[in-house]
């Protein structure tokens, strides 16, 4: 799900720069890490705390929505293939339920200095 994920934010314009520095394993990892802690799985997020990590990135809420919205598709490809008897409504809302969860983490990620819009 995350090597689908960055994939796609890889390719979105507006999002790559912010990771054009950064060693590609190094980054899955961390993806990987924030996601299950964000989700209460089994991995803690090990690195330091997002705030402190993002702080000099001036990574725009436009941003963080457009990487929210990159993940939406991976996570319903995953629940839709451990929910075949599910309801698609019943995936649907867990997807969401896990975004609603990775939006707790937008005022620490965020930083509108140097925004143009």
């Amino acid at each position: 799900m995350v090597d689908s994920f960055f994939t796609k934010v890889l390719a979105d314009g507006e999002l790559k720069h912010n990771f054009k520095h950064g060693p590609m394993d190094k980054l899955l990892r961390m993806l990987r890490e924030f996601f299950s802690a964000a989700t209460g799985g089994p991995i803690t997020h090990r690195s330091r705390p997002l705030s402190e990590a993002h702080r000099y990135m001036a990574i725009s809420k436009r941003e963080f929505q457009r990487f929210t919205q990159h993940l939406l598709e991976p996570l319903l490809d995953v629940a839709f293939a451990e929910a075949e008897a599910e309801a698609e409504a019943e995936a649907e809302a867990e997807a969401c339920e896990i975004i609603s969860h990775v939006n707790l983490y937008a005022d620490e990620i965020t930083n509108d200095i140097g925004d143009p819009e």
